[in-house]
Formats: C-alpha cells, sequence, structure tokens
C-alpha cells in the first residue's frame, strides 16, 4: 500500500481556540470520516488530496491565529521533519505528539473540568494518525523492509521515536554506560562487558523505563524493544521477569557455558575443556586426553561436526591460545578464574577464522565494586581409593596417587566505577610415585645363550643364521644353545648390569618382573586482569 502525503493532514496541536470555531471542529470531523477509507487506497493521487490539503491548511491556520503555543511537535519539542522519505517515520513524531496533547488534555479536564472539546478533538486526530501508522508499517512489513536492523531500539507506544533519549545499561557491580538514541529511536552499547545489566530508559514527557536482569553473554548480539509509557518521568515502569532474549541478530549455532556449570561440574582434572563435550555435535575418541591434569599443551581437544580435534580454535579473551605444534591449546586458565567461555560450532560471522571446527572463547573475571575472592584445594590419595578390578585380578596392589590442586581468586574495586582488579593463582602438585605393573625381561638362562626352555616347553627351534648352504638350508643350534661368541657384546654389556637390565623375579618366561614408573607434575599459574573505565565512552582492559 502506498501512503500519500495526505496522511499527515495535520501540523498543529489542538489547543483553547477550537472551541470558538465551530465550522473548523466540523470541517475536522468531515475530513476524518474521510481519511479512514482512503487510507487503504492504492492509488498515488486522489481527487479530494487537494479538498484535505486545504482543510488541513484552513485548520492549522485558524488554530494558529488562536493558539501562540501551537506548532510543538517531537520528542524534543521540534515540528516534524518535512514530507519526505519513508512516511512512517512523520507518522511516528505525529502520533508522539498526539499522545502528549491527549496527556496534557487529560489532566487539565480532570482539573478544571474543561477543555472536554479539545480532548475528543484530539483523540480524534491521534486515533486518525494512529490508523495511517499502522497501515503504513504493515505496508513496509509485506515489502520485507526492515530499517531496523541494529543491535537494540527504543519506540515509544506504538512504535513512535524519541530522538535523542538517553538509555543506560548499568552493570549494578561495575557502573552504568549510557548511550542516546538516533532519530528513529535506536540505541545500541558495542563491546560491554558481559554480566547482568539493568536497562534504563528516560524521555521528557514518558514514565521511565526500568528492566532489571537482562543477562548478555560472551559474543552476543541481544536485541531489547522499549516501549515508553505517557506520563511524567519521576514515575516508573519497571519489568522485573521476562523471557530470555533470542538471538536474532546472527546466525551461529553453539553453547554459552557459565560460571555456575565451570564450578559446580566435578572436573576431575580441573580442565575446562571437558565442558566443550556438552554442546550438541561434540565428541572426543579418547576422554582420558582431557584428565592429564598438564596445564600448557594439553593434547585432549574435542571433534566439532566430524572434524579432526586440530580444526578447532582456541580464544583466551579474543587472543589466539593455540600452539603451532599440532594446534594444541597454549593454556588452561584456572577454572575459578573463569567467567564464562561461548563455543561455536556452526556459522561464526566473519570477525572469526582459523578453524573448521569450533571456536572456544574463553574470558577471564573481572573486578567490581565489592571485593571477593575464595580459596581452595582439591586433593586426591590412592589411601582413599578402592583398587580396579584388573589390578585386584593379577594380585597387583592399587595405584599409587598424589594429587593437590590449591590456589585462590581475588577481585575487586581500586577506584570505585573507574578502575577494578582480578587476579589468580592455582599450584599443581601432582606425584604417582611408581605404580606397579607387570612387564617380562629375558630369563637368565637366555643371557648365557642357553635357549632350551623355548625348545621344550613352546616346540621353538633356532637356527644358526650363519649355516646357511647353496639351497638356503640353516643349521639349527643343537637344543637351542647359542655360543657365547655368536652373541652380540652389546647384549652382554647390557646383560651384565643387572641394575639397567634386572633379573627376573619368577621362573617364567613372561610377566616376569614388576615396573615401577614414576612422574610428578608441578604447575604453578597465575592471571593478572585491570578494567578500566575513564568515561562513559571508553573501557581499557589489560590482562597478564
Amino acid at each position: 500500500m502506498v501512503i500519500p502525503d495526505w496522511t499527515t493532514w495535520s501540523n498543529t496541536e489542538v489547543r483553547s481556540g477550537l472551541r470558538n470555531v465551530p465550522k473548523i471542529d466540523d470541517r475536522l470531523l468531515q475530513t476524518a470520516r474521510q481519511l479512514a477509507p482512503l487510507a487503504d487506497s492504492n492509488a498515488e493521487q486522489d481527487p479530494s488530496r487537494e479538498a484535505l490539503r486545504l482543510a488541513d491548511q484552513e485548520v492549522d491556520s485558524g488554530l494558529r491565529h488562536r493558539d501562540p503555543r501551537s506548532g510543538c511537535f517531537g520528542a524534543a519539542g521540534h515540528r516534524p521533519p518535512a514530507r519526505t522519505g519513508d512516511p512512517s517515520r512523520r507518522l511516528k513524531t505525529r502520533v508522539l505528539a498526539g499522545q502528549q496533547r491527549v496527556a496534557q488534555l487529560t489532566k487539565e479536564a480532570a482539573a478544571s473540568g474543561a477543555a472536554g472539546d479539545r480532548l475528543e478533538l484530539a483523540k480524534a486526530q491521534l486515533a486518525l494518525d494512529q490508523d495511517a501508522l499502522d497501515d503504513a508499517q504493515q505496508n513496509l512489513a509485506r515489502q520485507g523492509g526492515d530499517p531496523h536492523a541494529n543491535v537494540e531500539r527504543a519506540l515509544q507506544e506504538h512504535g513512535a521515536s524519541q530522538h535523542g533519549t538517553p538509555p543506560m545499561a548499568k552493570l549494578p557491580a561495575a557502573g552504568g554506560f549510557p548511550t542516546k538514541t538516533n532519530e528513529d529511536g535506536i540505541y545500541a552499547f558495542p563491546r560491554i562487558p558481559i554480566g547482568t545489566y539493568e536497562l534504563k530508559v528516560e524521555a521528557s514527557g514518558f514514565k521511565t523505563f526500568l528492566q532489571s536482569g537482562i543477562v548478555l553473554e560472551m559474543n552476543q548480539r541481544a536485541r531489547r524493544d522499549v516501549e515508553m509509557e505517557v506520563g511524567a518521568v519521576t514515575e516508573n515502569v519497571s519489568v522485573t521477569a521476562e523471557g530470555a532474549i533470542l538471538q536474532t541478530e546472527t546466525t551461529q549455532v553453539g553453547a554459552v557455558v557459565g560460571p555456575s556449570t565451570i564450578v559446580n561440574t566435578p572436573l576431575i582434572s580441573r580442565n575446562f575443556i571437558q565442558l566443550t563435550l556438552l554442546a550438541p555435535g561434540v565428541t572426543t575418541v579418547d576422554p582420558s586426553s582431557m584428565l592429564s591434569g598438564a596445564r600448557t599443551s594439553g593434547g585432549g581437544r574435542p571433534y566439532v561436526n566430524g572434524n579432526r580435534k586440530e580444526a578447532n580454535n582456541f580464544l583466551l579473551d579474543g587472543i589466539d591460545n593455540n600452539l603451532q605444534s599440532d594446534n594444541l591449546t597454549a593454556y588452561q586458565p584456572n577454572l575459578d578464574a573463569i567467567a564464562e567461555f561461548k563455543m561455536i560450532t556452526n556459522n561464526a560471522s566473519a570477525e572469526f577464522g582459523n578453524f573448521e571446527g569450533g571456536i572456544i572463547n574463553v574470558t577471564i573475571k573481572s573486578g567490581t565494586n565489592a571485593w571477593h575472592g575464595n580459596v581452595f584445594e582439591f586433593f586426591r590419595n590412592d589411601k582413599l581409593n578402592a583398587n580396579n578390578w584388573t589390578r585386584n585380578w593379577q594380585e597387583t596392589p592399587r595405584a599409587f596417587m598424589r594429587w593437590n590442586e590449591f590456589g585462590g581468586t581475588v577481585g575487586g574495586p581500586i577506584v570505585k566505577d573507574k578502575l577494578f582488579l582480578f587476579a589468580d593463582y592455582q599450584a599443581l602438585r601432582r606425584a604417582n610415585p611408581g605404580a606397579p605393573t607387570s612387564i617380562s625381561v629375558i630369563p637368565a638362562e637366555f643371557r648365557t645363550g642357553d635357549f632350551s626352555r623355548l625348545l621344550t616347553e613352546n616346540g621353538i627351534q633356532l637356527y644358526n643364521p650363519y649355516s646357511t648352504d647353496a639351497n638356503g638350508v640353516r643349521q639349527p643350534f643343537q637344543n637351542n644353545q647359542i655360543p657365547m661368541d655368536l652373541i652380540d657384546p652389546v647384549a652382554k654389556n647390557l646383560f651384565a648390569d643387572t641394575n639397567l637390565y634386572p633379573l627376573p623375579i619368577n621362573s617364567g618366561l613372561r610377566f616376569n618382573q614388576i615396573n615401577m614408573a614414576s612422574s610428578y607434575i608441578k604447575t604453578d599459574q597465575g592471571d593478572l586482569k585491570l578494567d578500566y573505565k575513564p568515561t562513559d565512552k571508553d573501557y581499557l582492559k589489560e590482562l597478564y
């Protein structure tokens, strides 16, 4: 549908002079009756168009002579824009002015009992402008247009915009982030920290809008449309509970793992990479590879949507966190220091790259306006463990285990609402002081060339490799006895030192010795993060 210019048919506010001009009042009502059916016409020209404009001008002229206050429109008290471009923009401004006028006349009528005629006429004008605006917006939707594809926007009730409205996004623990709307009522808070926000919108002639509990996650483009109600700025419209903000601005697929899941999920090695397996389409062929406790060069990584584990891209606060060798994870932060991490498994935006599988973006916590901290120790010891079935069957004792992982975090304000500090420390002391396992060593008689037990017990005949005749036939060693001069001197020297190569502890040909393999991991790590907000428009962050 095409909305002709006559849909913005009046440029004035309706004031007290109208009670003395019944002719103009009749003309206005007659025009109102004609306007509604004409708004659905698809014609660019209409026979009554000129008459409507003349009526508009006559009303405008008569009212201007009777009330010098006329002509105050728009959110900032200005006249509407010229009749060019998108008609819905002009109609939004007109509806806004009508709402303000109706509210004013309603208060006057309640206080003095007068202004009844002016109030009814203002309501009629508002209804006509609102109908025309609804038609314009429906037409725009049918044409597939969306002039408001920004992050967030503030719209007045019935869709009218308020130019210059100052929304404020406040992170209660770390101060606020103010902004202003543009001429279409669009507002945006780009690149603000993650957290739970309170949104506050104020505009002259409207009630203050307040909504708390708006959760912003990492890499999220959240949209919150605001409807303002006519009233005093001192009055509040509070929204305390709404559904989760849907992701309508991007098509990326993934999952966000928050601090509650990170801290409360029992992770045997405190390795956050294990939590990537919670996302759909993510798996691993070797879960034990994520259990070593190594904080750098960890080999355990997820397989995302069928891609190899080397195809992932790990980020830490937006910085590359991959090793060049095999694309291993360069650094695994302390779990208690992670605010949240986001795993994108499909349709990542152009700001990301270097991946075929998934993107795992981790962010470290920041300090707030209150001091908080914690200390922890995770303790594992073989004295508290039961032996497994295999070791019981082999009659070997339970594996030794000494695992101590301890540390803490602290964060708070250096300068309230301006400069914040967060620091963490974590240490790992993991000792495996010799878990016994059964191994096989060469029996003592074999070391002197006597392999007769191979022949008598297993029927294995040994042959002299240097006795092959012209037909390729080798001569067997009698009774599997190998002369000492044929034994390699390197083997003789190895067998001579039982510290290098021990003797068997039983008479078996296999599993005749116990091996004690020990290992020890000692790591110390920490993070230091500073967040500085010198002005409302600047935000600096440093992570070490």
